[in-house]
């Protein structure tokens, strides 16, 4: 995915910090500073070590739906 992420320390998801330049996450519009919520069908991912598991079983390619907040709101 290309992310640099780190746990929210309020416990409400996963806060994008940066992105690999033309990494998949940037070619997908994640923004940087947005607060990731959830992996979408799959429970307990909104922590970093349950975006972490999802993120490893993952190949190049492979779709992923996550639920992001940006900075400004849902």
């Amino acid at each position: 995915m290309g992310m640099t992420l780190e746990e929210d320390m309020r416990g409400e998801g996963v806060q994008v910090m940066g992105l690999a330049p033309g990494g998949a996450a940037e070619s997908a519009g994640v923004p940087i500073g947005g607060m990731i919520t959830r992996v979408v069908g799959v429970p307990g991912t909104a922590n970093l070590d349950g975006i972490k598991r999802v993120l490893s079983r993952k190949r190049a390619g492979d779709y992923i739906d996550l639920t992001i907040r940006d900075r400004m709101g849902p």
